[in-house]
């Protein structure tokens, strides 16, 4: 039992907040760097629309990008 007789219910760990968000973005990076790690040319521009995407969703929900991958980008 908790204070005053009260148990905690059902939450078991944190979690992390904006799960779906950092998967996306996670998504995005990893593609951007496949797609870029390509000799072919063609494929240039949908990495960079990839990383373009992936900094308007962190800039938009207000999440900060790690300094690796704003390195890598």
């Amino acid at each position: 039992m908790g204070r005053n007789g009260k148990e905690k219910k059902g939450k078991k760990g944190g979690g992390v907040p904006n799960r779906e968000l950092y998967e996306r973005m996670s998504f995005l990076y990893q593609s951007a760097q496949m797609l870029a790690d390509t000799t072919k040319d063609g494929l240039l521009p949908l990495s960079r629309f990839y990383t373009k995407e992936m900094r308007q969703v962190a800039r938009k929900s207000v999440l900060r990008l790690s300094p690796h991958v704003k390195r890598g980008l």
